[in-house]
């Protein structure tokens, strides 16, 4: 959409479906305490989207925890050979999350 289009009309449909999909625009106090870990090399989830979400946590007081790793692909799971994309250092995020779990209990 043109700027005219924009100052008449105000966001254009693309912008207001991307809005609605940004998980970050969803958080409230009512979000459940949440674990992420994100890698610096995923090239489908740009890094910023994780630091915006947790940025939103925070502002809604929601406990959270975020762990990055510098290398890594996109969808690398617990990052083992029972998913077929072992990254000994990512698969390090399985016990980190059972730690944060048992301390916000």
């Amino acid at each position: 959409m043109s700027m005219a289009g924009r100052m008449v009309f105000g966001k254009s449909i693309e912008e207001d479906i991307l809005d609605k999909a940004t998980a970050k625009n969803h958080v409230s106090e009512n979000t459940p305490p949440t674990f992420m870990w994100h890698t610096g090399e995923d090239k489908l989830v740009f890094i910023k989207n994780t630091l915006d979400f947790a940025n939103a946590l925070e502002q809604h007081n929601v406990p959270w925890e975020l762990h990055t790793f510098h290398k890594g692909d996109h969808g690398l799971s617990v990052a083992s050979k029972i998913t077929g994309k072992v990254n000994a250092h990512v698969q390090k995020w399985v016990p980190l999350m059972f730690e944060w779990l048992e301390d916000i209990k």
